[in-house]
């Protein structure tokens, strides 16, 4: 794939219903046995992503192993990466639809 070539990646993302570090931990590992680098914790929303390969079949692994370990989910997804994301990777900055769709919205005023 030449977006992975580019280091783009398919991402896989988790909220699960979690209270405790411990479980914030064991919720991690589900999900790090899925993937295929560091799994990203955000500690404010409790929620998780990894880079994965295999799509849909993965997430549907992801699932399986945090029904298996008797964790709860609450939203999942697989994000994979867009047109915007290539274009303001390859030129470092957005594409003139996306700034033009951004200046048509109302500025907030104090």
């Amino acid at each position: 794939n030449e977006l992975h070539a580019l280091g783009f990646k398919v991402m896989v993302w988790v909220c699960p219903f979690v209270s405790a570090d411990s479980d914030v931990t064991a919720a991690a590992e589900c999900l790090r046995q899925h993937a295929n680098d560091e799994v990203h914790i955000d500690e404010r929303t409790r929620s998780m992503s990894a880079p994965i390969t295999g799509g849909a079949a993965t997430l549907t692994a992801v699932i399986r192993s945090f029904d298996a370990t008797d964790i709860e989910i609450r939203d999942v997804g697989i994000r994979r990466p867009t047109l915007d994301d290539v274009f303001l990777a390859l030129t470092g900055h957005t594409s003139e639809y996306e700034e033009a769709e951004r200046s048509d919205k109302p500025q907030e005023t104090r």
